[in-house]
């Protein structure tokens, strides 16, 4: 079980979204930078935020939402906005075996609980969208009426 749980850790993380920025890359520039910006923004509010804020301890360490759970989700987020069009019916219950399966795994290890778990995948979702929206805002043409 920890092999599967060391896929949150940086190592295994960065190379997935900078993989995933490149495969973006040819279709969509703002989608490749989401790629890139959005699961580093949803580790920030997760272990910079999110967890001091919160403060809830689990075997000693602050553990909500979790940081694992908020990388993979990342990941998968990012995988799913960067993959091409024919793979977008397969993509996602791909993502959603990988969600489910990393987070049996930290409730299995005694890493979290179901709420850490869940907040850290929703802290990734939502960083991903508001990033990737954000990118994604026109500009207003100017009116010379």
């Amino acid at each position: 079980l920890t092999y599967i749980a060391d896929t949150g850790r940086p190592r295994v993380v960065a190379p997935g979204v900078v993989l995933c920025s490149f495969i973006a890359f040819f279709s969509d520039r703002r989608r490749a930078l989401t790629c890139l910006v959005a699961p580093v923004v949803a580790i920030v509010i997760t272990e910079y935020l999110a967890k001091p804020a919160v403060g809830r301890t689990f075997g000693g360490t602050l553990c909500y939402p979790s940081g694992h759970m908020t990388a993979v989700a990342g990941l998968v987020c990012a995988f799913l906005i960067a993959v091409p069009a024919r793979w977008r019916t397969l993509a996602p219950v791909l993502g959603i075996a990988v969600g489910i399966v990393m987070g049996v795994t930290l409730m299995l290890l005694r890493w979290h609980y179901l709420t850490d778990v869940v907040a850290g995948a929703a802290v990734s979702i939502g960083s991903t969208l508001i990033v990737d929206a954000a990118l994604h805002l026109r500009r207003p043409t100017p009116s010379w009426n």
